[in-house]
């Protein structure tokens, strides 16, 4: 017989290394956290596309008239009258500018140029846009026109646009008033 106690033992067996799965709690947390970051960036990519949509097809429709324009089907005040009533309707209908709604010559135009951040509508070859294209005798620089209408574009956001409308706006008919309601004593 064998009198050693240590030859009775088993060899040592290495414990299992830890698997990958399942996971532990916090993984599940931080996997869970990503995927709704995942989620809520995509969701905000998609209503920043959708807000975006107007400006997009407004771009699409003033090429379609400079392009009408350079193959002869559409006179210069055509195209300003058209391209006019573009940047009314998308400022007024699609981005919701409501003060604009019924502005026109002086107004529209230093609304225009806060917008592009300019003075091209005021005292440039923007003022076509004002009253002077109701004018037989006026012209018009398309060339220029156009650069200043698509540098316009560039400038239009869905949400800026109006927030920097309405923080730049100055009543002009409004005067402090006292306790009472009038404007002067």
């Amino acid at each position: 017989m064998n009198n050693d106690p240590l030859a009775q033992l088993r060899d040592i067996r290495l414990p299992l290394e830890p698997d990958w799965w399942p996971l532990a709690f916090g993984w599940w947390i931080v996997a869970a956290l990503t995927l709704a970051g995942l989620i809520a960036l995509v969701y905000l990519m998609v209503q920043a596309y959708r807000a975006r949509r107007p400006i997009r097809a407004v771009k699409q429709l003033m090429q379609e008239l400079f392009d009408e324009h350079s193959s002869g089907n559409l006179t210069d005040i055509a195209l300003v009258h058209a391209s006019n009533t573009l940047l009314k309707r998308l400022l007024v209908v699609a981005l919701g500018v409501n003060s604009l709604a019924k502005a026109s010559s002086t107004h529209w135009l230093e609304a225009l140029d806060k917008i592009a951040a300019s003075s091209d509508f005021t005292q440039g070859p923007g003022q076509i846009l004002g009253l002077q294209r109701f004018n037989p005798t006026s012209t018009a620089d398309i060339a220029k026109l156009k650069q200043l209408l698509v540098a316009l574009m560039a400038k239009v956001h869905p949400t800026k646009t109006k927030l920097h409308l309405s923080q730049n706006e100055s009543p002009l008919n409004s005067a402090p008033t006292d306790q009472q309601g009038s404007a002067h004593d």
